[in-house]
């Protein structure tokens, strides 16, 4: 976490993990490096996930001596296990109707937990006029901004409105 080991000994491990990935559930940290058996367990910390092994160590009059914790980065792990989830997720969504709109409509709601914080879908109907379908997000307090982007027109005409961008270019857009 960026500090040298005179200046992290004798500190208070969760403070000192929190200086460098921010608010954690320390709580949790210490149950698990107090248990007088060792223990593995996975903990989110911040943005990231880490495998956490706990083994107890004796004294020299084999007295309890304390903890080793090892910490191992397994975020990446976790993203390949929440992409493989969603995508099988998305197939059960796509076979489960034949209606467009309520497909496009459930996987944007399958989306947004996983893969963004806000999915709108807007399609081009059979006589070339644009409509939104659905407004999805993961942000409450942004509540009342999202409902006016669910009742505006998808096509407004400026030149940076990404549904045009899209359109015209023919490519998909994430933002």
């Amino acid at each position: 976490v960026g500090s040298g080991c005179d200046e992290a000994l004798h500190r208070d491990l969760v403070a000192l993990l929190e200086e460098g990935v921010g608010p954690l559930d320390g709580e949790a940290l210490r149950r698990a490096w107090r248990t007088a058996h060792g223990e593995t367990q996975e903990l989110r910390i911040g943005d990231r996930w880490f495998r956490v092994t706990t083994s107890p160590v004796a004294g020299p009059r084999g007295e309890d001596g304390g903890s080793v914790c090892v910490f191992a980065d397994v975020t990446e792990r976790h993203r390949t296990e929440d992409g493989q989830r969603f995508l099988s997720e998305a197939g059960g969504v796509l076979a489960s109707s034949l209606d467009f709109h309520t497909t496009l409509s459930s996987v944007a709601r399958l989306a947004v937990p996983v893969l963004c914080d806000l999915c709108v879908i807007d399609v081009v109907e059979d006589g070339g006029e644009v409509r939104r379908v659905e407004v999805v997000h993961d942000v409450p307090e942004k509540e009342r901004h999202f409902e006016a982007l669910r009742r505006s027109p998808p096509h407004k005409s400026t030149p940076d409105n990404p549904l045009l961008q899209v359109l015209r270019t023919g490519r998909p857009l994430l933002l």
